[in-house]
This record gives C-alpha cells, structure tokens and sequence, in this order.
C-alpha cells in the first residue's frame, strides 16, 4: 500500500472508528520515543495524501481532520500547550521541552520528581 493510500485508509478509520492508538507517553509504543517517530511520519503521510487529493479537486475533509489530529497529537505540542498554561509543573515541562527541541535523548534530560526537576 503506498503512502497516500495508507494514510487515506487512516483518516477512514478515524472519521469511523475513532483513533485507538495511545497517546504519546502513555502507552507501549512510546519505547524510546517511537511513537512520536511513528506520530511523525503517520503525520507526514497525511500531508501527502491531503494535498494529493487537494490537486484533484476531492473533497477531503477526512483527510484535514485526521491530519490535524496526527499534529495537535505530537508530545512537543502537548508539552509545549502544558507550558503555556502555567502552573506549578510549567517549569519542569519547558525543561523537558528544550531537551527535546535540542534532541537530547532522554536519559540525559533532567529527571523530574513530583513534578519538579531534580539537581
């Protein structure tokens, strides 16, 4: 199955049966951060497969939706989202934000004890 078929029959399965993958961090499949490596090319084959259908003229709103559900799921918007909103834990997850954005892997990012970073 090519890229844009698979993620096509995503957006299907989506829009039907709603999303069953778990959310990145809690589940099995984020073992060293591959989920977000899997959310990210599920995301990209979205993408693909979105403007493919927009150059054709096809009405694709399955294909938008399941594309904007695959980027407001990545863990560095969630993250980031988390910051912004404040509180006492915002600290602790801009640390771990940066750690991210600069690719650190992580078991070298700060270890964080209820909710706070460790030093």
């Amino acid at each position: 199955m090519n890229p844009a078929d698979h993620a096509r029959s995503s957006a299907n399965q989506t829009e039907s049966e709603g999303s069953t993958t778990d959310a990145p961090g809690t589940g099995s499949r984020d073992f060293l951060g591959l989920a977000a490596a899997h959310d990210a090319r599920h995301a990209r084959e979205l993408a693909v497969a979105y403007l493919q259908a927009a150059a054709r003229d096809e009405p694709a709103n399955g294909l938008a939706i399941a594309l904007a559900a695959a980027v407001a799921a990545a863990p560095e918007l969630r993250l980031a989202l988390a910051v912004l909103a404040g509180g006492p834990s915002a600290h602790a997850r801009a640390i771990e934000l940066a750690g991210i954005v600069l690719g650190m892997p992580a078991a070298a990012r700060p270890a964080k004890r209820d909710g706070k970073v460790a030093t």
